[in-house]
């Protein structure tokens, strides 16, 4: 659904408030907007006429499940783009989140798609060497201290390392498909079929969320899993190019 850059933001707000509070009202929504009160009460109207919340005048704003949804994709979308300002290019949180906000409107998929191919690269793939986000960070201050560069910032890339290992064998990698019922971790890799990455996108279900298995419906092949606080399914195919961590030192030990 396309609707506004505006209402998108409304979205996103209320979507925020209900996780912290589980319900929104019109004075939170203003102050956060730093908009009048009439202002974001005309806005509810036209989200509840889509159907995106529900909403009666004087009374607590809620998410429909459609809204829920789109809501869901925006704020993660906002989320993932910070992280990868913040992660990658090393940008200022307040800096970081101010960019997302004008991001978060104007990409299109295949752009977002391909930020996400290249933060998991730099951040995830068993063929890079991961200090190697940490040497353009140091390569960036020096650059911006206008010192003499260090020897560290000459040769950024680094040799491959194969097979891969996790964190020394503390943390394991796996598929979605294969995580039972309760367990969690966090989402590594997206990848690599094309059209299937750019279906799962589209759920708002990113590299760094925390993902928790809930069920496998074999029904209509898919699977049900929570995603940062939100329900939604994955086909069987899709749970196969879904690459999570799961696992710690103290599980382990």
């Amino acid at each position: 659904m396309q609707i506004s850059n505006s209402l998108q933001d409304y979205l996103k707000i209320i979507f925020d408030l209900t996780k912290q509070k589980k319900f929104a009202r019109i004075k939170d929504i203003s102050k956060i907007k730093n908009v009048s009160m009439p202002s974001v009460t005309e806005a509810m109207r036209k989200l509840s006429k889509l159907g995106l919340i529900e909403y009666h005048a004087y009374e607590i704003i809620q998410l429909t499940e459609k809204g829920k949804g789109l809501a869901h994709y925006i704020f993660n979308i906002h989320h993932f783009l910070t992280r990868f300002l913040t992660d990658i290019l090393n940008l200022k949180p307040e800096k970081a989140e101010s960019e997302a906000c004008k991001l978060e409107h104007s990409l299109d998929i295949e752009t977002l798609e391909r930020m996400v191919l290249l933060y998991q690269y730099l951040t995830s793939c068993p063929k890079v060497d991961h200090s190697l986000v940490k040497d353009f960070k140091e390569c960036l201050a020096s650059c911006e201290r206008k010192n003499k560069m260090p020897d560290i910032c000459r040769d950024c890339f680094v040799k491959t390392r194969f097979p891969h290992y996790v964190k020394q064998g503390t943390v394991k990698h796996v598929l979605l498909k294969d995580m039972k019922p309760g367990e969690k971790g966090n989402i590594v890799m997206i990848g690599p079929h094309l059209e299937m990455r750019k279906n799962i996108l589209k759920k708002g279900i990113f590299p760094g969320n925390e993902i928790e298995m809930i069920r496998e419906d074999r029904e209509i092949k898919s699977f049900i899993v929570n995603v940062d606080g939100y329900n939604t399914s994955v086909t069987s195919n899709e749970a196969c190019i879904i690459e999570v961590e799961v696992g710690s030192q103290k599980e382990q030990s």
